[in-house]
């Protein structure tokens, strides 16, 4: 799918990055320091791209040598030898999608020793755009979902009646399995106050003394009606509904365009499976539901 939709490069670094010990280093003596070291490297509400973006400034340090890799991972609180074995993992994914057909145009050897930079433009002609990315991060993570609810609260002004400020504890997530769960501390996400959208894609879910979880990123709708379980359409109340709890409010047009883009899309990857020559980028599909991904519906 990230070949498909043009961003190939955040995609395979962060699914490597996934197989790792966490980056980020936290001594107990140090740990503001360390914590505001990590939000240096904060990329939307997404600890996923925030992934990526440790993983690119390591790769500009690493250019210069180790040395300069090692002094850049002292100064922002990350692990040397955690980064330094996520190159190969990268070229390993990029191989294997050159091999199944994926990246046509690039060479199988140059991408395992090369990495990203051997990536052809065209397969990374979205990686700068958040909601691109995000929504391939949900598809890979689905059906690892998590509901927001926040508290709604009004405040009186001189102007008004206006909405009040949640605090981050006053969040609360939801899976459907398994009930409430938490933001791990150590997430990007923990002190958010606001989300723009009322779900998260998540990798990991550990139970200790409560259910954290690990590494989120916030997803819009598109993406879960899109790659997510095949929505039942709730014609008397006017809703959509995904794995019947993901559910939103839609006149009936939205529900009958969801549905085409997802046939036509499987018939897409149908295609390109049996056919792995075949250059999908400039097909209609994908130009729709890019389209509808970037502009987030409008």
């Amino acid at each position: 799918l990230s070949a498909i939709l043009g961003c190939v490069s955040p995609i395979v670094t962060i699914a490597a990055m996934l197989t790792a010990r966490s980056p980020f280093v936290s001594p107990s003596d140090k740990r503001e320091e360390a914590n505001a070291a990590r939000d240096e490297f904060k990329t939307g509400k997404s600890d996923h791209l925030t992934l990526y973006s440790v993983f690119q400034s390591f790769s500009e340090a690493e250019a210069r040598g180790s040395k300069a890799a090692k002094k850049f991972c002292q100064r922002s609180f990350l692990s040397y030898s955690t980064l330094r074995v996520i190159g190969p993992t990268i070229g390993q994914y990029l191989q294997a999608l050159a091999d199944s057909g994926f990246l046509p145009g690039a060479k199988s050897s140059r991408l395992r020793s090369a990495g990203t930079k051997a990536v052809p433009a065209t397969f990374d002609r979205n990686s700068k755009s958040d909601r691109v990315v995000c929504a391939v991060i949900a598809a890979g993570l689905y059906p690892n979902i998590l509901k927001l609810k926040a508290p709604k609260r009004m405040i009186r002004t001189a102007y008004g009646a206006v909405p009040a400020e949640n605090t981050a504890k006053e969040l609360k997530f939801y899976t459907k399995s398994h009930g409430r769960a938490f933001l791990h501390p150590r997430s990007v996400n923990f002190s958010e106050k606001a989300f723009e959208t009322t779900w998260l894609a998540y990798s990991q879910m550990v139970q200790t003394s409560k259910m954290y979880v690990h590494d989120s990123t916030q997803v819009a709708p598109y993406p879960l009606l899109l790659f997510g379980d095949v929505p039942q359409i709730d014609v008397q109340n006017k809703a959509i509904a995904v794995d019947s709890w993901i559910r939103f409010s839609a006149p009936g047009r939205i529900a009958v365009l969801v549905r085409a883009l997802r046939e036509e899309l499987a018939h897409l990857l149908a295609t390109k499976l049996e056919h792995p020559a075949t250059d999908v980028t400039d097909a209609p599909v994908t130009k729709a539901i890019l389209k509808l991904l970037i502009s987030n519906g409008y």
